[in-house]
Order: structure tokens, then C-alpha cells, then sequence
């Protein structure tokens, strides 16, 4: 096996639309985490404390972490609202456009009506 077959069959299973477009945005969204908590922001000072007023006590780390999730989340509903109104910027999320799922569609003779089946029928 050459390195193309194997590349190619890498990318097929590997970095489809969907989980490239999922991979980007949680990685960016760690990075810009952890650039503005190096930075000197404090991104749980706040969170920390909301937390405790639950009654739940957490590391600092911890909550970096659902932060972390929470900027994640900011980041990729900013570029997926920019991507509606310029498609390149569906790059930021690692590839433009949103992935297009094949759907089965079964064929009308396979479908059976409702009226037939009876899902409170005992077996």
C-alpha cells in the first residue's frame, strides 16, 4: 500500500466535514482559553464563585475547563453567524461550508402506514 491509498483513506475516515468543523472550533477555542488566562485574565475568578453560590466547590482548573467549553461555544457561534453572510469564513472552522449528510430514503413500498401498526399490541 503506497502513502496516497493510505492518506486518502485516512481523510475518508478521519477528517470528514463534520468532525473537522468540530475539531477546529474546540481546539480554538482552548488556545484562545489559554492565551487570555496566560495573558492575565481571569477567566474563573468569576465562575468560581457563581459555582459556590450553588453549594458546588471546584478547582480553579476545573472550571478553566467548562470556560474553556463556554468560549468554545462563543467562538463557533461568531464564525458560523460570519459564514452566513461571507462562506469563506467557514475556513476559521477548518473547512467552508456546513458538512451535507447523505440521507436514505426509503423507498414508498417499504414504508408501512400508521393505521396498521399497533404499538400497544402484546406480543
Amino acid at each position: 500500500m503506497d502513502f496516497w491509498t493510505v492518506w486518502d483513506s485516512f481523510k475518508e475516515r478521519f477528517l470528514s466535514p463534520a468532525r473537522v468543523r468540530t475539531t477546529v472550533p474546540a481546539f480554538l477555542g482552548a488556545l484562545l482559553t489559554f492565551l487570555l488566562n496566560r495573558w492575565g485574565v481571569d477567566l474563573t475568578g468569576y465562575a468560581v464563585d457563581l459555582i459556590a453560590e450553588f453549594g458546588i466547590t471546584m478547582s480553579p482548573e476545573a472550571v478553566l475547563m467548562f470556560v474553556a467549553t463556554g468560549v468554545t461555544y462563543v467562538v463557533y457561534s461568531i464564525i458560523t453567524e460570519i459564514e452566513k453572510r461571507r462562506p469563506n469564513a467557514g475556513l476559521l472552522l477548518g473547512r467552508r461550508g456546513a458538512p451535507v449528510y447523505d440521507v436514505e430514503i426509503i423507498p414508498e413500498d417499504r414504508i408501512i402506514p400508521e393505521e396498521t401498526v399497533d404499538v400497544y399490541d402484546e406480543v
